[in-house]
């Protein structure tokens, strides 16, 4: 693409040349000589076509590859940063800076390697023509070309600072709109859409000022590199015209000059305009890769023969599914802790809950099992194989989990179950949703499996939401299996399927709980209960409501009670 570019240039530059000795055969009366420059320029004009659409050809190709290249690594590395990087980041930025990424790199690469590469090469050219043929205007033509270099330097630099600004208020206008269309309900829900019309146009308001600041910066540009290069251009029109006045050049080195001053000197202006491009360009593909620069906390092990020991003890071996916490602990800002030694054995196919008011570690133990975090110390291990030497990949495969809160694909259901596990067919797909109690709900839908679920699964209930998460957890099939709080949104008659089905679904799996409704974990084998962070009683149910004081004891009665307690 360079190449053919180069050839570009060169056959652009030849014509002038040709119309030069064209002007001066007619002047002459040497009309057979300008017949033949006259062909020459037509075959010069067609040459410049051909290798231009030749170049273009070649670089859309480049671009649509590369492109996708750099799309798929910076979509790669979101995947694979940590868990704590998804929950500070802002999904409207980050479609913002996706989208302006794209499309930079795509003209980023077009602006430099073709309009650029050719300016520069017209430049080079224009120099050697007028060192052979009009030594006089080359030291003039030089000035003004870096001249103008330094001027667009301090321009540009200005215009690439108030553009970092402006994007900011962007993406907060972006991010704002798109935190509009998710939660959606929750502003007719409280009745908030004036609210936050309001807060829009407060956001909108500091938008426009910071985008007229930036547009300030590109009439700068047009003030001082447009005047300048104008003013190249006529000067250097004008110096030929004195020379041709005194008889020291030919009408058609004074056409030469002219066509090169008027196309040429076009061409710096319009470089100008198009660094004005770059500058913007430069500041969205800078922000789009530097998501490559973003680094991942939580680093896979280099000790392969571990990770498959542990692959195929879990699947094979029974105390392949013991679990077990050794003095861990763990902060999330590294001052306030989250959990203090905690020291807990989970047996192979065993049953646990993990029971305690909200934000005492529950969660937080089950994140740390899954190497979302990384312990701040001691360690947790699986089947004899610590979790840091496992690759997070292969550890997350062998753990099911139902989450609180159940965020599906905007897709079919279809889909969303099969999630768990897509390799697997039809059959799976039914039987897992019959094992949730989903099945008959799917069947009374026009679309059945094929219906759309609607974004994050806004079409379904809060139970219907819950079940199918139940069912893709079912599809999975795993040797370990979390339930964090997996029945809390259904009604009593599917809280009593889901029970029935999740029994069977625990049967040989080592399985942890979460629960606030206490109802439903009195059929496990122990219960561990946290406080502050650390484990601060175990048992079954039945000897922990027999106890004479506790925690468990406290929540039981109070539900029992019919009070509340979260």
């Amino acid at each position: 693409s360079i190449s053919l570019v180069v050839l570009y240039s060169v056959f652009t530059n030849l014509i002038p040349l040709t119309l030069r000795t064209l002007v001066n055969a007619v002047e002459a009366g040497a009309y057979d000589l300008a017949f033949q420059a006259l062909i020459l320029m037509a075959i010069l004009k067609i040459a410049e076509v051909m290798f231009q659409t030749a170049s273009m050809y070649f670089s859309d190709k480049t671009i649509a590859y590369s492109g996708n290249d750099v799309y798929a690594a910076v979509f790669e590395h979101l995947h694979n940063l940590d868990f704590g990087y998804h929950t500070n980041k802002s999904s409207g930025k980050l479609i913002s800076i996706f989208k302006r990424g794209e499309n930079a790199f795509i003209q980023y690469y077009d602006e430099i390697n073709v309009w650029g590469l050719k300016t520069i090469f017209d430049f080079v050219f224009l120099l050697v023509i007028f060192s052979q043929i009009y030594p006089k205007l080359l030291f003039f033509t030089a000035f003004i070309f870096f001249l103008n270099a330094i001027v667009m330097y301090f321009t540009i630099r200005h215009n690439i600072t108030e553009r970092k600004i402006f994007l900011k208020v962007a993406d907060t206008v972006t991010s704002v709109t798109v935190d509009n269309m998710i939660g959606f309900d929750t502003v007719k829900y409280f009745a908030n859409e004036k609210y936050e019309q309001r807060r829009l146009g407060r956001i909108l308001n500091r938008y426009a000022k910071a985008f007229i600041r930036y547009a300030i910066t590109f009439r700068i540009v047009d003030i001082f590199n447009g005047g300048l290069i104008s003013a190249g251009a006529w000067g250097m029109i004008g110096i030929a015209m004195l020379d041709l006045m005194n008889g020291s050049i030919t009408i058609g080195d004074f056409v030469l000059v002219a066509a090169f001053g008027s196309t040429f000197m076009l061409e710096l202006r319009t470089l100008v305009y198009r660094m004005r491009n770059i500058a913007k360009l430069h500041v969205d593909l800078e922000e789009y890769l530097s998501i490559l620069d973003e680094p991942i906390e939580v680093k896979d092990s280099t000790k392969r023969e571990a990770v498959k020991k542990w692959k195929s003890s879990i699947k094979k071996d029974k105390k392949g599914r013991e679990i077990i916490f050794k003095d861990v602990s763990f902060s999330y800002d590294k001052r306030t802790p989250a959990l203090t030694d905690i020291n807990l054995v989970i047996k192979p196919e065993e049953s646990v809950a993990f029971v305690g008011v909200s934000g005492v570690g529950k969660t937080t133990l089950t994140k740390l099992l899954m190497r979302f975090y990384d312990v701040d110390r001691g360690h947790i291990s699986i089947g004899g194989i610590r979790t840091d030497e496992i690759h997070k990949f292969d550890l997350r495969k062998e753990i099911g989990i139902v989450p609180q809160e159940t965020v599906l694909f905007n897709e079919t259901i279809g889909y969303n179950i099969a999630y768990g596990d897509h390799t697997k067919d039809s059959k799976d797909l039914v039987k897992a949703a019959k094992m949730a109690h989903l099945f008959e709900f799917i069947e009374s839908l026009p679309d059945g499996m094929d219906t759309v679920v609607g974004e994050r699964g806004i079409k379904l209930s809060g139970g219907q939401k819950q079940r199918l998460s139940i069912a893709r957890a079912f599809m999975k099939a795993a040797p370990i299996i979390i339930f964090d709080e997996a029945t809390s949104n259904l009604d009593s008659e599917s809280e009593r399927l889901i029970q029935s089905a999740f029994w069977k679904l625990a049967k040989d799996k080592t399985t942890i709980i979460i629960a606030h409704r206490l109802s439903t974990i009195q059929k496990v084998d122990r219960i561990i209960v946290f406080d502050e962070g650390k484990i601060v009683d175990i048992g079954t149910h039945d000897e922990l409501t027999k106890r004479e004081s506790g925690i468990y004891k406290y929540l039981w009665e109070l539900q029992s009670a019919g009070e509340i307690v979260d």
